[in-house]
């Protein structure tokens, strides 16, 4: 347990010298991190929630990219998702495609939405809906998505039924 703890510590430490700083940016396989990512939060949700991972026969995805940072951004997403649903059944689903110019991710979740007037803050740093949040996770994630990987992250469309962010390369 204590091995563990000290492992999260170093992640996080690493994640947060990253930021502000340059970044060294390797071949990665973004597959491999989604795949990662849902196995992270299979193993860390109730029975009641679920993430569905479709790949659309994308076996691997090679770019150029920080894994570490793309984790955490694609983390953030997926908690965020997490404190929304407030249904018994929680589903998130990712779906990953590719055209001939772009690699679309679409974060779909069936929590309780976003408000008109939220959507206006929800990517400035401090904004936050949570009683203990410090509004700091989608304003990284698009930081992270926007600024370094130089793709673009938005919310394409939110209602109490279903809410879906978009990050394209």
């Amino acid at each position: 347990s204590l091995k563990k703890d000290v492992t999260r510590i170093s992640e996080v430490a690493d994640r947060f010298s990253k930021i502000g700083s340059k970044i060294k940016l390797e071949e990665i396989d973004l597959v491999d991190i989604l795949k990662n990512i849902k196995n992270y939060f299979d193993k860390r949700l109730s029975k009641n929630h679920k993430i569905i991972l479709n790949l659309n026969k994308n076996n691997t995805i090679k770019l150029n990219g920080d894994k570490i940072l793309l984790f955490w951004a694609f983390e953030n997403i997926i908690k965020n998702s997490i404190d929304a649903i407030e249904r018994k059944e929680g589903l998130i689903t990712i779906n990953l495609e590719t055209t001939k110019k772009n690699i679309i991710i679409d974060f779909i979740d069936n929590g309780k939405g976003i408000s008109r007037k939220e959507k206006i803050n929800i990517f400035r740093a401090g904004y936050s809906t949570k009683p203990r949040g410090w509004g700091l996770g989608l304003s990284l994630t698009k930081r992270i998505l926007e600024n370094i990987h130089l793709g673009q992250f938005y919310l394409i469309s939110s209602t109490d039924k279903i809410t879906t962010f978009r990050f394209k390369l």
